[in-house]
Order: C-alpha cells, then structure tokens, then sequence
C-alpha cells in the first residue's frame, strides 16, 4: 500500500505543472492514505497467543500488526473449521445412542410378555 502511495504521490508530482486541479487535493489523499495500521515485517505468531486466543479482547489485539492479525484470523479459521467437524460427529455419535433408546414408558404400562396381563385404563361406550 505504501509503494503503490509513493508512485501514486510521484504521478502527481510529476503533472503538477500541468495539473489543472488542486495540488493539495492530491497530497491530502495520500497524507490520508499514508498513515494506515503498521504492516509488520513478520506474521509469526507466539505459540502463547495462539493457545490463549479465545480469551482475546479486541484491546489486546491493539499491539499486533496487521500481518500478524492476520494469521490470527487465519488460526481462528482454522480452528472454527476442526470445530464443525468434531460437531457433526457428536451429533452422528448422540443420534445413534438415540436410537438405541426406546419409547419411555408411562409408570402405569403393564409390562408383561402377552396379551393377557394387559391393563384396562379405561372402557368408553357400550362393551360387550
């Protein structure tokens, strides 16, 4: 950003003479533009930012540098995408367990293995 700022400040410099705008115009745009985040020089990481980085506050992220934000991103990416894969199999593990798991039963069901121990709850109408 900062290289494309400079040819775009010495473009301008270069047709000032010729300009037939504002000459402060086009240094406002690029004193504006020129003063952006830090950039950084390296985009390594600790491994003790990346263990603690879900307890990161947006004030503590303050002192890193673009480049490095951005592979906090890039790990926090990386972890949402392990963490949707350990979801669906907990919940294909949990589906299958239900499964395995019957009707529950009112207290008052008789368990019995016929027909003939069956309970009458209630008899509605003429039963003959």
């Amino acid at each position: 950003t900062v290289l494309c700022l400079m040819c775009f400040q010495d473009a301008a410099n270069n047709t000032r003479s010729s300009a037939h705008g504002a000459v402060e115009h086009v240094e406002a745009v690029v004193s504006t533009q020129s003063t952006g985040e830090p950039q950084g020089d390296s985009d390594e990481v600790s491994d003790e930012v990346k263990s603690n980085i879900l307890e990161m506050t947006a004030e503590s992220m303050d002192k890193f540098t673009v480049r490095e934000l951005k592979t906090i991103s890039s790990e926090l990416d990386t972890r949402k995408k392990d963490d949707g894969i350990k979801l669906v199999q907990l919940e294909d593990k949990r589906l299958q367990v239900l499964r395995q798991i019957g009707n529950l039963l009112h207290p008052s069901v008789v368990i019995s293995n016929d027909e003939v121990n069956n309970k009458i709850e209630r008899t509605i109408g003429d039963v003959e």
